[in-house]
């Protein structure tokens, strides 16, 4: 520039100009480019939003699942009046089997009256009885009881939520071949001739064939189950022949061990429910399933003893402690509801209890009736393949081995494993 400057005057201000043109050239082009890319990015992004978030209901709020089935389902020719409803099988599988639902029937809005008018007009409002058809019109047997009234609301694409009280009905019924990833449509319609949903749920009991064929026993085409005195089940397989019996037994036991690993206290006595008595009760019969309820009462010491505490405060290795069970006893209620259904091929099994007791270890013993020296357990990843006599030195709850270049995990029991192999140590 020097050299530029000394034979021409004006060169400084044209040269500058050149460097003032580019400058703003770049400029105009990042400003530009920025903005382009602004734009693209709220197109794209915005078109990305709107496949990703599903369409909001009007009836409530609901997934994009929902509602891909909703634009397949045509309901246009259901009665006025009559409640159309879906049953969906999500596995990959036909499948039959007892499901139950609950359906709103009738609302009231908020914005029709006062609130404790609309809450007093729907607490008197009666249900009349009601009936389940299914697509081709046919009525099913079903179970339909009145529940009670709740709250809910809808979500107008235009307006706030609006609030509402509703009547609603409990339904249980059977789903008969319900197509793999796919629905079957029923309607719950109104049936003339009967006052009350409960009049309805009494006359279907009644009427249809119950599974209780005699005193404490259930029974379909697939299974016959027989309840002893003690709770336990005796159970025969129809199509094989085959009875298994002595199954449901409960078990109870003193565990002074850790968070993993489960260790009996010496000379420990198992508590069973074997030869107790039970209080076996029928829960539900009607025209889709039967349901016993068996009721244990244990009585089990509270916790361990005062041992068991300071051998703790003292990190004395669980295999060396000396605590046993404690001799303060309380009542232990146990509640399992065996369920039939009509087409069921297996016993289903739901246990309760409010658990308030300390060191032990529940379990329930099904006998197969086989011998073997080992079994197979369903675990993450893996169908581990397990001794049924346990290791005496780390008696484990769970089968994940993780194994690592310098050890391997034990579920507790870590062992480290010397380079020279020359000994092995147990870490806890």
């Amino acid at each position: 520039f020097s050299v530029l400057s000394s034979t021409c005057p004006l060169s400084h201000l044209a040269v500058s100009y050149h460097i003032f043109s580019v400058l703003l050239l770049l400029l105009s082009f990042r400003i530009f480019s920025f903005f382009l890319f602004s734009l693209l990015f709220f197109f794209f992004g915005f078109f990305f939003l709107m496949l990703r978030l599903p369409p909001i209901s009007t009836l409530s709020s609901s997934s994009a699942a929902s509602d891909v089935y909703k634009r397949q389902i045509n309901t246009s020719a259901v009665k006025e009046g009559n409640i159309p409803f879906v049953v969906v099988n999500t596995t990959g599988w036909d499948r039959t089997g007892v499901v139950e639902m609950e359906l709103e029937t009738d609302r009231m809005y908020f914005s029709e009256a006062p609130l404790a008018e609309v809450i007093a007009r729907m607490h008197e409002k009666k249900l009349p009885e009601y009936r389940v058809l299914d697509k081709d019109g046919r009525e099913i047997p079903a179970v339909v009881t009145e529940i009670a009234n709740h709250f809910n609301y809808d979500l107008p694409k235009d307006k706030f939520r609006q609030p509402y009280i509703a009547k609603r009905v409990k339904i249980t019924m059977e789903a008969a071949d319900v197509p793999a990833f796919g629905w079957d449509t029923y309607v719950l319609a109104e049936a003339a001739g009967h006052q009350s949903a409960e009049h309805a749920s009494a006359e279907c009991i009644n009427t249809v064939e119950s599974l209780i064929t005699a005193e404490n026993t259930l029974e379909n085409e697939f299974l016959k189950a027989h309840f002893e005195p003690d709770g336990s089940v005796e159970l025969t397989d129809k199509k094989t022949d085959h009875v298994y019996r002595g199954l449901g037994i409960f078990e109870d036991c003193g565990d002074i061990g850790n968070e993993y690993i489960f260790f009996a206290p010496v000379n420990d006595v198992p508590v069973t429910t074997k030869g107790t008595k039970a209080e076996i009760t029928v829960a539900e019969d009607n025209a889709c399933r039967a349901v016993v309820s068996v009721k244990h009462t244990m009585m089990l010491p509270d916790a361990a003893d005062e041992t068991l505490a300071g051998e703790i405060e003292d990190l004395v290795e669980f295999k060396h402690r000396k605590a046993s069970r404690g001799s303060h006893l309380v009542p232990f209620e146990i509640v399992t509801e065996y369920t039939l259904e009509k087409h069921g091929k297996a016993l289903k099994v739901k246990t309760t209890f409010n658990n308030q007791i300390k060191d032990h270890r529940l379990r329930v013993l099904f006998e197969t009736g086989l011998h073997t020296d080992f079994h197979y357990a369903d675990s993450v990843f893996e169908v581990a393949k397990r001794p049924n006599v346990p290791a005496d030195t780390c008696l484990l709850y769970t089968s994940d081995a993780a194994d690592e270049e310098d050890s391997v995990d034990l579920g507790g029991c870590r062992i480290n494993k010397k380079k020279k192999r020359e000994k092995e140590t147990l870490v806890y």
